[in-house]
């Protein structure tokens, strides 16, 4: 058996290689690359990355069985290669099949793996274009150990009148509890700090920076709306879910997973850039990409600063606070009459 990958390429670029088989219609088509493979048939432009690439037709090799893939092109150039006319990359869902008249090479897991690496990257840049400071991508695991300490967190009540976070802890620690087919997370962060002062007029209320501006429900939402329709347009069977805090998703545990930053002891994440002032997104998708696996350490180090400046003494101990003290509980999240 043979891994390879799914690549989109458009008809108009094969050149048929097979008697009996023959193009249905001109529209991009499904192909399976077989990278850094020959051909049985002879080649008379021997490249380092001479490439062979199957479609998804139906039809029966030569003296053989039924296949749904035995038609085959060859490229002038390697199908997942940047100078390659409008060309969309897809690397997974990975497929194999039986070796039949083609030989392969080592170099075909490297390019594999280039091939991911070049997508993500490519990802990358465009969530920075859309607007995002950071970004990383992980792969959609359970977040084990984050689960259970909110789990603990909650059997301390420590959550108070926000009953919504104890529904279903489970799948709130794994994104795969609510989108199936989630195998990465590309995680953003989007700076909202600006230097604008509060009014020092003691009758003027102060309203926390993150207010200032539009819904940062919608602000980020639509920025990750347009990333997952760029994805789209490189890879047109990708699927993927928008999550801006509404979701069922530990934000701040998949920003540090990520490598965005790290949990400081007042339990928001820090970032080396833009300290907390930012906006958490994640966009979930159903394509195996090229992971980042270095997280920021902890630079809070002996530093008590934000436990010594809660006025409610809200951040009971370091990492931990109760949201039954915290101000911004009271005003954003309880339902009482009266603030306690």
């Amino acid at each position: 058996m043979y891994w390879i990958p799914l690549a989109w390429v458009p008809s108009d670029q094969y050149h048929h290689a097979v008697a009996g088989g023959r193009w249905t219609s001109k529209r991009p088509r499904v192909v399976l690359a077989l990278e850094g493979a020959s051909a049985w048939e002879p080649t008379d432009r021997p490249t380092r990355y001479r490439t062979v690439v199957l479609t998804s037709c139906h039809c029966k090799e030569r003296g053989g069985k039924g296949h749904s893939i035995t038609e085959a092109a060859r490229l002038r150039s390697h199908p997942l290669a940047p100078g390659l006319p409008n060309h969309r990359a897809l690397c997974l869902p990975w497929m194999h099949t039986s070796p039949g008249n083609f030989r392969t090479d080592h170099s075909t897991a490297d390019s594999n793996t280039a091939a991911l690496s070049d997508l993500s990257e490519r990802i990358k840049d465009r969530a920075r274009a859309e607007g995002f400071e950071l970004v990383g991508i992980v792969r959609a695991n359970a977040l084990r150990s984050e689960g259970g300490r909110l789990r603990e967190w909650l059997e301390r009540g420590f959550e108070g009148e926000m009953k919504w976070l104890s529904r279903d802890p489970e799948m709130r620690s794994d994104p795969r509890g609510f989108f199936p087919g989630a195998r990465s997370v590309v995680v953003v962060a989007l700076n909202y700090y600006t230097p604008s002062n509060h009014s020092d007029d003691p009758l003027t209320g102060k309203i926390s920076r993150y207010a200032w501006g539009d819904d940062y429900h919608d602000v980020v939402g639509s920025k990750l709306r347009a990333l997952l329709s760029w994805i789209k347009d490189q890879v047109p069977e990708v699927n993927g879910k928008v999550c801006v805090d509404i979701q069922p998703l530990m934000d701040k545990a998949w920003a540090v997973r990520a490598g965005l930053g790290w949990i400081g002891k007042h339990t928001n994440l820090i970032t080396m850039e833009y300290g907390s002032w930012v906006f958490l997104g994640e966009l979930l998708l159903d394509l195996e990409l090229a992971y980042d696996s270095d997280p920021i350490e902890d630079h809070c180090g002996s530093c008590t600063l934000c436990i010594d400046a809660c006025p409610t003494q809200a951040i009971t101990e370091p990492y931990v606070v109760d949201g039954n003290k915290c101000i911004s509980y009271a005003t954003i999240e309880l339902r009482a009459p009266e603030i306690p």
